[in-house]
């Protein structure tokens, strides 16, 4: 998870994770990138479950309070104002979900954006380019 600080995500972020799973880069984002707040929003039941159990157990809770995880539906987010960076890794998204995130991006000022995708089209985000840095998975 290295590849945070090497992107240039400054300390400070407030950083999202869209389909979180087990929680762990929001673990990086608050002790690498010194994030003010982590927030993970997965959608099925068992990965939350099992990131709000162990999340205690990986980090302090100083570190702790700086995360939260969101048993939600992306498609159920209207905005994402209050991120600066976002981090997906999108393996198993129908496209729908796509499509939804790359609206949010659009409509959105953030500063770093971070797709761990095979297939980015559905996102449309090619006029957007400029301000998302995004990591092509073979």
């Amino acid at each position: 998870m290295q590849e945070l600080k090497l992107l240039g995500i400054p300390e400070g972020t407030q950083f999202v994770d869209i389909g979180a799973g087990t929680g762990k880069p929001l673990c990086h984002a608050v002790t690498q990138l010194k994030a003010n707040m982590a927030i993970g929003i997965e959608i099925e039941g068992e990965r939350w479950w099992q990131s709000v159990s162990a999340l205690p157990q990986l980090l302090n809770c100083r570190e702790g309070r700086r995360i939260f995880l969101a048993h939600a539906d992306i498609l159920e987010v209207k905005n994402l104002a209050m991120f600066d960076t976002v981090y997906s890794f999108d393996e198993g998204f129908p496209p729908e979900v796509k499509r939804h995130i790359g609206k949010l991006l659009r409509e959105s000022d953030i500063k770093y954006v971070i797709l761990f995708s095979r297939d980015q089209s559905h996102y449309e985000l090619s006029d957007h380019f400029e301000i998302c840095k995004t990591i092509q998975v073979q």
